[in-house]
């Protein structure tokens, strides 16, 4: 196997026997997938969410950030799980100069649909996003002896600047992010919006893939995870949370109709990164191949070069570099999501009984 093929593994038992939670941070741009992948991430029993990290993408970073404090009260955790604004813009270039950010799919506010409570607990401000992230996934590896994920569902410019900042990070860090497509993307022809909103950023990432774990969850493997109104029937029954993800589902169906066509219900790209890290078997088909990202032309920033038959990635300077996944197992995800929306209810039911 090579060095840095799919490693991502369910809790493994601790010396006592006892399965240990796998570590995660969650850097995010909430947005309605985002807010299912922190959902996800809190109601599943495996996984211990080490902080939230807010990047800019779906909105603006003051909005997306406001989101993600929103949706951890929701759930009951905005006074347990730190948030920490992060990057307000490519690294190269501005956000009005990348015009990323897509009120068209999310709302103005980045979270369209059921009104949530402004969270009462702010923003962490003590240190810098990167260094809260590598702090925390670093002592998650020295108390767990297993890499921590670094699940990015945004563009990656925390990611790549928290790589740049501190190298030790390919020692300790397995990075899953949700990106990129292998053939047609959704932002222009060839590129996935998470990539082309910094691609630059995204590039670095995958050039650390030859020295650390990397796995892209693409677009070809999201587009399966389509909320049908069966999907968000289900997801209704489970009280509050339920209701509140239904009527996510609800706008996120009307905007991917009216944008992109979808007619059977919207596709939930980012919880499927954080359920790769939960369970990778249920991933059928992950190839460890060379990606790279396209910085230069304006035609196709930031498609990414994905190598499937191995034609280029022969010669030592370019070799694999990223776990990509090609398909999932759908009805087990939705089994997922569903149990971890359910766990989120109880969870908060038995906090507001208090």
């Amino acid at each position: 196997m090579p060095p840095h093929a799919v490693s991502s593994s369910s809790p493994s038992p601790s010396r006592n026997g006892h399965f240990q939670r796998r570590s995660l941070w969650l850097d995010c741009d909430p947005g309605h997938d985002d807010a299912l992948a922190l959902l996800l991430a809190i109601g599943n029993a495996s996984v211990r969410p080490l902080g939230v990290s807010t990047v800019h993408g779906n909105q603006t970073l003051s909005k997306v950030t406001t989101n993600a404090l929103k949706v951890l009260q929701l759930l009951g955790c905005e006074s347990v799980i730190p948030v920490y604004a992060g990057a307000p813009r490519p690294l190269q270039g501005s956000l009005e100069q990348s015009n990323q950010t897509c009120p068209e799919i999310h709302g103005e506010c980045g979270l369209g649909g059921p009104r949530l409570e402004e969270c009462a607990v702010p923003p962490r401000t003590d240190v810098p996003a990167i260094v809260a992230m590598h702090d925390a996934l670093k002592k998650a590896y020295e108390e767990e002896g297993q890499r921590p994920a670094l699940v990015a569902t945004g563009a990656l410019t925390n990611v790549a600047l928290m790589l740049s900042v501190y190298p030790d990070c390919v020692d300790f860090v397995e990075i899953v992010f949700m990106g990129g497509a292998v053939g047609e993307g959704n932002t222009g022809a060839v590129a996935e919006f998470n990539i082309q909103t910094d691609a630059h950023a995204a590039s670095i990432v995958m050039e650390h893939g030859t020295r650390m774990p990397v796995t892209m969850v693409p677009l070809e493997v999201t587009h399966t995870a389509i909320a049908t109104k069966e999907v968000q029937a289900s997801l209704a029954r489970h009280g509050r949370v339920g209701n509140v993800v239904n009527e996510w589902l609800a706008f996120f169906a009307d905007t991917y109709r009216d944008v992109f066509g979808f007619l059977d219900g919207p596709p939930v790209h980012d919880p499927c990164a954080v359920a790769f890290v939960i369970d990778p078997s249920i991933f059928t088909d992950v190839r460890h191949v060379r990606v790279d990202v396209e910085t230069a032309s304006p035609l196709s920033l930031g498609q990414t070069v994905c190598d499937v038959r191995g034609k280029y990635g022969r010669g030592a300077t370019r070799s694999r570099n990223v776990n990509v996944c090609f398909a999932m197992d759908v009805p087990a995800f939705w089994r997922m999501m569903d149990q971890a929306v359910d766990a989120t209810e109880q969870s908060t039911r038995v906090l507001n009984s208090f």
